[in-house]
């Protein structure tokens, strides 16, 4: 028989704990993927004290060492110079339409990270 609507259940992470998830990605692998990712979801409306909490929380799991908003920028800085190829490896997963320039995201998320967090 046709069923139209079959109530379901999915667990999913609140937006906090995805972007503190995107923010230990990013700064143990480096992927176009975490950076694309992270710089659209600093632009979404989240609560600042909830994603500090999950920072803290995500990064103790993790065990990263030292401040953690740091860290990422470093390694920002260190993969700016990757951009090119971050963009070859990634892009083909993004629509052509939405593609971004690796140097303006990277650049950008720099800034929106020393701005929101240090």
């Amino acid at each position: 028989p046709f069923v139209d609507a079959y109530p379901t259940m999915f667990k999913v992470y609140s937006l906090e704990d995805l972007i503190a998830r995107k923010m230990v990605a990013l700064l143990r692998r480096s992927e176009g993927k975490d950076i694309y990712d992270l710089f659209h979801a600093l632009n979404m409306e989240f609560d600042r004290e909830r994603l500090l909490k999950a920072v803290e929380m995500t990064a103790g799991f993790y065990h990263v060492e030292g401040d953690l908003f740091v860290g990422l920028i470093s390694k920002l800085r260190e993969v700016k110079g990757s951009a090119r190829g971050i963009g070859n490896s990634t892009n083909h997963f993004i629509p052509r339409s939405l593609r971004p320039n690796w140097q303006e995201i990277i650049d950008t998320l720099i800034v929106m990270i020393e701005n929101q967090f240090l």
